[in-house]
């Protein structure tokens, strides 16, 4: 059980990263503001289920990864904002690659648990046939903005913008 309490702080701090990312998304780009708030919020909520979750198998929260995670977002997000993070620019394609990945595993961790809650005994109402539904579409989402934002950055004379 040791490895599922590291699994589930691994991603505990991983979605603290990604709510440091949309803040800092929110404040660079307004026209796509309401949307990584929203997403943001989201996450928020997600983080509570899995710390519910956490709690409910006696597993120890580990607040010392979730602030080396912030840390190291903002840390990234240097490089970012240089690249620049509004339409038409690199960073901003990064920045979302970036968040659509940490998606894809929140999808994945919620896959895995409905695997292996039933087997050891645990999370039996947690709905996450809900939560799987709910990260596809924030990958989808999230997914659209990126091409969007790619093809801004990517196209001719961008360079010169």
């Amino acid at each position: 059980m040791k490895l599922l309490e590291k699994y589930l702080n691994d991603h505990l701090s991983g979605s603290a990263a990604a709510l440091s990312l949309l803040r800092t998304l929110a404040d660079s780009d307004s026209r796509e503001s309401v949307f990584y708030l929203k997403l943001r919020d989201d996450i928020a909520e997600n983080r509570k289920i899995l710390t519910q979750i956490m709690r409910a198998a006696g597993f120890q929260r580990r607040h010392w990864l979730e602030h080396l995670a912030a840390l190291t977002s903002a840390a990234g997000q240097l490089r970012l904002r240089w690249q620049g993070l509004s339409a038409g620019h690199l960073g901003l394609v990064e920045a979302l690659e970036i968040l659509e990945l940490g998606i894809q595993g929140q999808l994945l961790l919620w896959r895995c648990l409905k695997q292996t809650g039933p087997a050891l005994g645990l999370w039996d109402e947690v709905n996450f046939a809900g939560l799987i539904m709910s990260a596809e579409t924030q990958r989808n989402q999230v997914e659209t903005r990126r091409l969007t934002a790619a093809k801004r950055a990517f196209s001719r004379g961008a360079d010169e913008a």
